[in-house]
């Protein structure tokens, strides 16, 4: 621990699970991960590499424990080699396992090459198989006392040892995902220090292949590599990086490592990128000219935070660009690196995001200039309609792509813009004449007079133009907006408050409430959560309902949130709220209640019933597996007991002993029995009790004495 607070490295069986999953020959023990235990693509492979780096500072990440085996999993060779899971198919058919070697040299060779320290379970590297615990635990097969090491394993392993051990770039360069090729089965992935680059790429595929690895952005051209290791016989003995690629060939189900010599690789200072403007399917962009710098590219994407490709064809000398041709109303992502007289780029500026988008010329609000509506809350306005008109686009068929029409209402005399204005989307109506026409219906929820307009937007939503009777032209007024006059409906009686607000469940996920139905009123039409983040208030509506129950997911993990309930009838009365709930996003604590039924032998051991597993899942600080760690209470002379906590869906594995393995219990003949499984129920009263029977223990008659 660093800081006493998270784990400063950690086993890394997150780099098992991708290696195997992308060289398995099929199905394998995933060991409990999610979404594992089948072979995956190049692309997933690199992007579980990728999360890896994402997840962990470089203090920990640098050295965090690269296994791909260990005495709780498959040998590497058996996992990798083909056929059923027999010994037969995994060691006696010398085919199969010449395949399977030949995955775990690849695999090997991903493990020395990566970010971290490789950590070989013994016996890995003269060839040793096995299936799960503890066929995984077998004798080494030293020569000396009749066994039979494969040499050219360990030759391999120590010549990968060497390598890694002279190639500085293999333990303190960076790590990025350059190439997944899909189709072929071929991932690639660089590592990068100031003065030395690598680049590793793997082959699952049955054909030689001859790869492209892109690498502009990562590094300059004119870099030469030499074949440091390779899988398989006839990879490239060497490339150098031209046009923003390496080019290379690799065997079928091989690897290759290139590195490169000591080059001065160190960009210059990363730019500080602004945004100009936006327009018409075009961003402006510029940046303040970096230090060292003697050209510019830029880059973009879809997504924040990569994904970037370059968009200037030719090195761009001054400090701004304009990127044209791009889709209106989606957002576009940029950055731009710098490049020092050699090519070598800088890191990536920091990113600014644009939106290219239409301009609106002109909108209204186009009919009709009054309305008058009784309170409902089933029953609509009259439809509302507007227009609006952008140069060379709306005069085409069909809606404008992108652009969004609101309908709204608020207080008489009011800025629409002022936030107390209520909003409605519209839907695109017809063509007219060179605009687009939309029309939608409002819901007012109190009577009065108000006025109502239109408003437009070609940015999603990030800038509006409001438009009244007499057009957007001259700007919005009051004077001309739409007039709306809500009357009562004649009933002003509440209804009843609902009942018996309760929270149901709570995790990381959300909170799910529920509450009792309001009865007997036939004007009842449904109801109204509100929520706050303080005891008092002020209320927010969550959601409005007809159901007596909600769960709320948008929430933050150990959030704390207020709620309460009002019901609503057909005219907009509102009841009294409720009494407030309080329920925080997470798991609950569950109270165990042990009770275990033992042979009326056991008193006559002398020894105490222990239970051991994975305890440490639960409060307390208990140990995990330790047969005598954790003591029950006897009861009488065939119960003991004892009462734990820990969070509600958590899972536990099980068993019961007498304060060690030579007393576990056993089944009816003496057998072994299995782990023991529970989940943690909170139920209606967070108590789970748990009643389970030992029928025989170990070295206790009549299982031995």
């Amino acid at each position: 621990m660093i800081r006493g607070d998270r784990l400063d490295t950690t086993m890394n069986y997150r780099l098992r699970d991708a290696v195997i999953a992308f060289l398995a020959p099929g199905v394998f023990d995933s060991k409990g991960f999610a979404d594992s235990g089948h072979v995956i693509a190049p692309s997933d492979f690199l992007e579980r590499l990728s999360s890896i780096r994402e997840d962990y500072p470089d203090a920990a990440y640098y050295a965090l424990m690269n296994l791909l085996d260990s005495h709780d999993t498959e040998r590497l060779l058996w996992t990798l080699t083909p056929g059923a899971e027999t010994t037969a198919a995994k060691e006696a058919d010398a085919a199969n396992v010449a395949a399977g070697k030949n995955r775990v040299r690849i695999a090997s060779l991903i493990q020395f090459t990566v970010p971290g320290a490789p950590t070989v379970f013994y016996g890995d590297e003269v060839g040793m198989t096995g299936d799960d615990d503890p066929d995984d635990r077998r004798t080494f097969p030293w020569a000396d006392k009749g066994g039979t090491p494969d040499t050219a394993m360990l030759a391999h392993y120590t010549a990968l040892a060497k390598v890694r051990r002279e190639t500085p770039v293999l333990t303190k360069g960076d790590f990025k995902a350059l190439l997944a090729d899909d189709a072929a089965g071929i991932a690639a992935y660089g590592r990068r220090t100031k003065d030395q680059a690598a680049l590793v790429v793997v082959n699952r595929g049955t054909a030689a292949a001859t790869v492209s690895v892109p690498v502009a952005g990562y590094l300059r051209d004119g870099v030469s590599f030499t074949r440091r290791y390779q899988v398989g016989t006839g990879a490239s003995a060497s490339a150098t990086s031209a046009g923003g690629t390496v080019m290379v060939t690799v065997p079928a189900n091989g690897a290759l490592l290139l590195v490169s010599r000591f080059v001065d690789l160190e960009g210059p200072a990363a730019p500080v990128l602004t945004l100009a403007s936006e327009g018409n399917g075009e961003l402006s962009m510029s940046w303040g000219a970096a230090s060292g710098a003697v050209s510019y590219d830029v880059w973009t994407s879809p997504v924040s935070g990569g994904g970037y490709v370059k968009v200037n064809a030719a090195p761009v000398t001054g400090t701004a660009y304009p990127i044209t041709g791009l889709a209106n109303g989606a957002a576009v992502h940029v950055v731009v690196t710098a490049n020092d007289a050699a090519g070598n780029p800088s890191k990536p500026s920091n990113e600014v995001t644009g939106l290219p988008h239409y301009a609106v010329g002109w909108s209204n609000l186009q009919w009709p200039p009054t309305m008058i509506h009784t309170i409902s809350t089933t029953n609509r306005t009259d439809t509302a309609y507007g227009q609006v008109w952008i140069d060379g686009v709306s005069n085409q068929p069909g809606a404008t792509p992108g652009l969004r029409a609101q309908l709204g209402f608020g207080p008489d005399g009011s800025d629409p813009a002022g936030g107390t204005w209520t909003w409605v989307d519209g839907a695109f109506n017809a063509d007219a004449g060179n605009n687009d026409e939309y029309k939608a219906s409002l819901l007012p929820e109190t009577t009065g007079a108000f006025d109502y307009a239109w408003r437009y937007s070609t940015t999603g939503g990030r800038d509006w133009v409001y438009a009244d009777l007499d057009g957007s032209g001259n700007g919005y007024s009051p004077s001309q907006a739409g007039a709306l006059t809500v009357t009562g409906s004649g009933d002003t009686t509440a209804p009843t408050t609902p009942a018996n607000l309760r929270v149901v469940a709570a995790s990381p996920a959300g909170i799910e409430l529920a509450w009792d139905a309001v009865a007997g009123d036939a004007s009842l039409w449904g109801y109204e959560l509100q929520r706050s983040a303080a005891a008092g208030g002020p209320w927010d509506a969550l959601v409005r309902l007809t159901d007596t129950g909600y769960t709320d997911t948008a929430v933050g993990e150990a959030e704390t949130w207020h709620y309460r309930v009002v019901a609503i009838d057909g005219s907009f009365n509102r009841s009294a709220p409720s009494a407030a709930v309080t329920g925080t996003a997470e798991l609950r604590t569950v109270t165990l209640q042990f009770t275990v039924t033992v042979p009326a032998t056991t008193d006559a051991t002398g020894r105490q019933v222990t239970i051991a597993g994975f305890l440490d899942r639960l409060d307390g600080g208990l140990p995990q597996w330790n047969p005598g760690g954790v003591v029950l209470t006897r009861a009488d002379a065939t119960h003991w007991t004892i009462t734990l906590t820990g969070k509600e869906g958590t899972q536990l594995e099980y068993k019961y002993a007498l304060g060690s393995w030579d007393y576990v219990e056993k089944d009816d003949a003496c057998g072994e029995i299995g782990n023991r499984q529970l989940t943690l129920a909170y139920g209606a009263a967070g108590i789970q009790a748990v009643s389970d029977t030992v029928i025989n223990w170990r070295n206790v008659a009549p299982c031995g004495s």
